[in-house]
């Protein structure tokens, strides 16, 4: 907001208060607030230095439904036979096996489980 005023006041600093907020927002992994800086910026030519957002310590780590997901597919289920036992949309299906892989740095689904943890 800080720098929003500034803007409006055609003050120097406020390029340095916005990227002092985008810096801090990715730091911070607070993507709503990141965007919002950002859009900002553009709305008054600026193009921010993109950051990526901090993520958490359990950034490899699998939520219960995407372990759950990872088997069934290391197991030999498509995602339309993980749909039906589960109850899910096979487009949901398909997100939960793209993140476990992507958590666990698979490239295939064979690789996926080989490279999930032992229960």
């Amino acid at each position: 907001q800080a720098a929003a005023c500034l803007f409006t006041l055609d003050d120097p600093a406020a390029a340095t208060r916005l990227g002092r907020a985008v810096t801090l927002y990715g730091e911070l992994g607070a993507r709503w607030d990141l965007d919002r800086a950002a859009g900002l910026g553009r709305r008054w030519g600026l193009r921010p230095s993109p950051v990526a957002p901090a993520r958490g310590g359990d950034d490899h780590v699998l939520s219960a439904r995407q372990e759950q997901v990872a088997r069934l597919a290391a197991e030999g289920l498509t995602n339309q036979e993980i749909a039906r036992e589960l109850f899910l949309s096979p487009k949901t299906v398909d997100k939960h096996v793209s993140a476990a892989m992507r958590k666990v740095g698979a490239r295939s689904r064979t690789e996926l489980a080989r490279l999930l943890p032992a229960d």
